[in-house]
């Protein structure tokens, strides 16, 4: 897609706010105990010694922006339970204190063929393991680390696809939720009790409880394989089996018409799932992005909960192309300091500068202000060519980048305004790209951005794809 002059007429300078706010990154992402957070980068491709493959690069935060970092690759000697070189490593990553120290570890996935994984800290020069039994699974679909069981210790979630089944002469992925609750061994439970498919999710403390919950787009099979129109389920108890669903936030794909999709929820398969508190009352928000329908749907935390319907509501959005925003990503965080988190959307298959497939990115400011939530109007858009006027990035959009394949917010810098993270996994042949772009008071900076290529880490494979895999 190009982006035509009155979209990119919308890039013009927020509004600044009247005083700052404290930061919204994610906690747990300080991996060298310095007061700033970090950035986990997964190369799964990149090549090491032994037939061994994958790497994870840790960029350290500071008050000028990212400054050092920490390769870490699986042992030369690294073999599986089968005497297959490890491989894989950093297929997908998640981050968080998982030994009460204070200072984050990193939980990386591998595939030796089966599944195995793996948590690192700062300063230590060995790897824990956690041996899990996935028959060569990519469990990591949302690999994420929170307080899931109301006990004290950290939990590692994420969903592991492995299982299938077969119907009417055909077979077919299904998705179960799988944890790590409190140290104890891993488990596999159901999220329903038939089998289904997940295509997004995302876990955050919605009710402020100290407890995280986790909302899925999910699909149901019939008995003869078809899958349902998707359903979105807020699950708030994730050691049942199955998981069990809150009666609040429910919304279910086939009772969308035209007529009706502004009111009712309507999660389709392509529906992408954030959380973040996107009208600043302290509560984190669902926010649900559709590509095929063009549509943005918010349902917003309180302390009473979660409506059933959505709060904010907008389909056919004139910058929302559906083409441009396939395989998106999606991200929410305060970019401004104001206390209400911005949405941002990757669109790695946006023309720009007439390259098919270069990729943009699409920052949407949020507000606290009435109407609460995302300010469409305000919408920014970013292209490795520039800003409006203004070129933060300094590189070239070249054809099949994909810029924009992964997204992240997260403040690096600890003044309370977080970066803009920016993943171009095709850049340069397949080797990669990584930009990070400040936050200010405007929202991204239009100075001051950070690019890196995977050789300044030693990372020299044409195919490493780099920044195609962060952590949630």
């Amino acid at each position: 897609m190009a982006w035509p002059a009155a979209v990119l007429a919308l890039t013009a300078l927020l509004t600044s706010p009247a005083a700052p706010a404290a930061a919204a990154a994610p906690a747990g992402r300080d991996f060298n105990g310095d007061g700033y957070n970090d950035l986990a980068v997964g190369t799964p491709a990149a090549p090491g010694p032994n037939g061994t493959t994958g790497a994870a690069t840790i960029l350290y935060g500071g008050p000028g922006g990212i400054g050092g970092h920490t390769v870490r690759r699986p042992a030369a000697d690294c073999k599986s339970d089968w005497n297959v070189p490890c491989r894989g490593w950093g297929t997908a990553l998640a981050a968080g204190d998982l030994d009460g120290d204070s200072a984050a570890d990193l939980v990386l996935v591998g595939v030796y063929p089966k599944t195995q994984i793996d948590s690192w800290k700062s300063g230590s020069v060995k790897t824990t393991a956690y041996p899990y039994s996935g028959p060569g699974a990519v469990l990591g679909s949302g690999l994420s680390v929170g307080q899931f069981d109301g006990q004290p210790g950290a939990d590692v979630v994420g969903v592991d696809d492995s299982s299938g089944f077969e119907a009417g002469g055909g077979t077919y992925p299904a998705s179960r939720l799988t944890a790590r609750l409190n140290g104890a061994d891993w488990t596999r439970n159901a999220f329903h009790d038939g089998w289904v498919r997940v295509r997004s999710m995302a876990t955050g403390d919605v009710h402020g409880s100290g407890r995280s919950q986790m909302a899925v787009i999910i699909s149901k099979y019939t008995a003869d394989g078809q899958e349902e129109a998707p359903y979105l389920w807020l699950l708030d108890d994730l050691t049942r089996q199955p998981a069990s669903v809150e009666d609040g936030l429910w919304a279910w794909g086939g009772l969308c018409t035209t007529a009706n999709r502004d009111v009712l929820g309507c999660p389709k398969k392509d529906s992408r799932l954030a959380m973040g508190d996107v009208d600043g009352d302290g509560h984190l928000d669902v926010v649900m992005a559709t590509p095929s329908s063009r549509g943005l749907q918010i349902w917003y935390g309180s302390a009473a909960g979660f409506s059933q319907f959505p709060g904010f509501s907008a389909h056919d959005i004139g910058w929302f192309d559906a083409g441009a925003m396939t395989g998106q990503d999606l991200a929410v965080g305060d970019v401004n300091g104001d206390g209400a988190a911005e949405i941002v959307l990757g669109a790695p298959k946006a023309a720009s500068a007439g390259r098919a497939d270069a990729g943009a990115v699409v920052v949407v400011p949020g507000s606290k202000s009435s109407p609460r939530g995302p300010v469409l109007s305000a919408a920014r858009i970013v292209t490795q060519d520039g800003m409006g006027s203004a070129d933060p990035i300094g590189e070239q959009s070249q054809a099949g980048d994909l810029f924009g394949a992964s997204v992240r917010v997260l403040d690096v810098t600890g003044d309370g305004k977080a970066e803009v993270v920016v993943g171009a996994p095709a850049k340069n042949g397949g080797a990669g790209m990584l930009v990070v772009l400040r936050g200010s008071a405007s929202g991204v900076s239009d100075a001051g951005a950070q690019v890196f290529h995977p050789g300044q880490f030693g990372l020299d494979s044409p195919q490493t794809a780099f920044g195609g895999i962060l952590p949630l």
